[in-house]
């Protein structure tokens, strides 16, 4: 009872001082977390940034069907493709226009004659153009394009793991035993790397593809099944391939006897995904625990020193320049918590001026680093990384940012609330460990970490797809010196309400919000028609 005693009053004192240990809003060694150019500047920016890459593009073929490649195409990289489709649609969006409509569609229906039913070897390819169609249909309303959408979505609903398929411990498209639970969770809602029968690889690339996929759906068409894949996948990704503070493991084993074990990177690109799904499922559902969830990915992912340097500039230069940058303004976008959106601002603003100072080239190429030197040619995954930030660079405010630093006590305090408050940031410290090896040790006891023999087949092909190398960069996780207080009052800094997360959200029964849509001021709601999925 004294133990249980301390341990809420330990609570109650650093709810009293969360506010003067967490600090305010934008760490002070960000470089110029605030956008200062006009927003018509911002929108010629990123029109031509995005002119200049379909500028390379061959013309859309008109047949030649059943090329299944993602990597060797007419068209190129085939995934690549895929997110400069949804970057052309975001753009017309933001802006109000239709300019890249018909060149979208037609990159989108070449790619479904070269692999029909977007049927690709890679899962999440396949899913993108899905993602791609169903951005697009949004926008411009355009039946065909949620044609697309729906087959892309039941190629990827073959390859994940549903609750049908744990009943009966199998899945038609592998030769092996499914592994039913990982601790107490259910293993449904994963969805599986490659299309090859051996394959036991759950990706959280795939998988948080096909989260945003299945909740986009659900927005266009009303239709539940799409709302209940969503919600099983997002289950599936808190459970098992969440960690804490933004980071998410690249696959987990999906076959019985591997006891669930896991990949350990923890790819940036995942973490953008996994933002976009839940924020996009949440303004659907509205559950408080995934507010908690995404508060949680933001800041872990903002302050996580092995993607950002000291000036606050992300520096991977795989394709989380793409992902990282989108998945904050769906979270900009449906947030009501306005601490959370000018944090977001501040850090989306500083990246956005690092690109324009430090990776612009003449001709409004971009180069992969946005820490410099300047790109001197184009480069596929510089300009679509780039793209994606001048585009959330057009919805932000250009208002000043007030920069004080966090987790800072200042000297002159008196010495006895420094004391205080270090000690109950050392208390916070263990308490918070405890709670995470209790939830860890009741959710999965018997996730295992190491390498799957899977790994290297995985390494092999993924560097095959994208020129990105992420899989050869082990991420660890922050340091515990990163303080995440608990809860205090509803006005109080959204940096003190953090807090780890693992277990599945419970269910809600708030309707969804009509108005929260994922790039606002310019979204044209689509008519409602409603697709059903075909039978898998």
């Amino acid at each position: 009872m004294a133990i249980i005693g301390g341990f809420w009053l330990l609570v109650g004192a650093i709810t009293v001082c969360c506010p003067l240990i967490a600090g305010q809003y934008i760490p002070s060694s960000w470089r110029k977390p605030a956008i200062t150019i006009s927003q018509r500047e911002r929108i010629q920016k990123a029109e031509a940034a995005i002119d200049q890459y379909l500028s390379t593009l061959p013309a859309a073929p008109e047949s030649n069907r059943g090329r299944r490649s993602l990597t060797s195409s007419p068209l190129g990289n085939l995934l690549s493709l895929s997110q400069f489709c949804i970057e052309m649609a975001d753009f017309d969006s933001l802006t109000g226009q239709e300019r890249y409509k018909q060149a979208l569609k037609s990159y989108i229906s070449a790619t479904e004659r070269l692999v029909p039913g977007f049927a690709s070897d890679f899962i999440r390819g396949g899913i993108a153009f899905g993602n791609a169609a169903a951005r697009a249909y949004e926008i411009y309303g355009d039946d065909i394009l949620l044609d697309y959408a729906v087959e892309a979505w039941n190629w990827g609903r073959r390859f994940t793991v549903s609750e049908e398929n744990i009943s009966v411990g199998t899945i038609p498209v592998k030769n092996f035993p499914l592994q039913k639970n990982c601790g107490t969770a259910s293993m449904a809602g994963g969805t599986f790397a490659f299309n090859t029968t051996d394959d036991t690889q759950l990706d959280s690339w795939a998988t948080g593809n096909f989260l945003v996929l299945s909740a986009s759906l659900y927005k266009i068409t009303s239709n539940e099944t799409y709302l209940s894949a969503a919600n099983t996948t997002a289950n599936f990704l808190r459970s098992h391939m969440y960690r804490d503070q933004g980071l998410i493991v690249s696959t987990l084993s999906g076959k019985q006897g591997d006891q669930c074990q896991a990949q350990q990177d923890t790819p940036p690109l995942s973490t953008g995904m996994l933002m976009q799904g839940v924020s996009l499922l949440n303004s659907i559902t509205s559950s408080v625990d995934d507010v908690a969830l995404i508060n949680d990915i933001v800041v872990g992912e903002s302050l996580n020193n092995q993607w950002n340097n000291e000036d606050g500039v992300l520096t991977t230069m795989d394709p989380s320049g793409i992902y990282i940058p989108r998945g904050l303004l769906q979270v900009y976008n449906t947030t009501s918590d306005t601490s959370l959106q000018r944090y977001i601002s501040a850090y989306l603003s500083t990246q956005y001026n690092a690109v324009i100072d430090l990776a612009s080239g003449p001709g409004n190429i971009y180069a992969r680093s946005w820490t410099g030197p300047s790109a001197s040619s184009f480069n596929v995954d510089g300009q679509l990384n780039a793209i994606s930030v001048l585009l959330a660079g057009i919805l932000l405010s250009n208002d000043t940012v007030t920069i004080t630093t966090i987790i800072a006590i200042p000297s002159t305090l008196p010495l006895y609330f420094n004391h205080t408050a270090g000690a109950v940031a050392a208390l916070w410290f263990l308490v918070r460990r405890l709670l995470r090896k209790r939830r860890r040790d009741k959710i999965t006891p018997i996730m295992n970490q190491g390498q799957h023999t899977n790994t290297a087949v995985l390494s092999g092909m993924l560097d095959q797809e994208v020129e990105s190398t992420y899989q050869q960069h082990i991420y660890h996780r922050l340091p515990d010196n990163t303080m995440t207080p608990p809860e205090p009052d509803p006005e109080a800094e959204f940096l003190s309400r953090q807090r780890i997360y693992r277990r599945p959200a419970g269910k809600t029964t708030t309707p969804p919000d009509p108005v929260a849509e994922f790039l606002p001021p310019y979204h044209i709601k689509p008519p409602g028609k409603i697709m059903t999925p075909s039978a898998t």
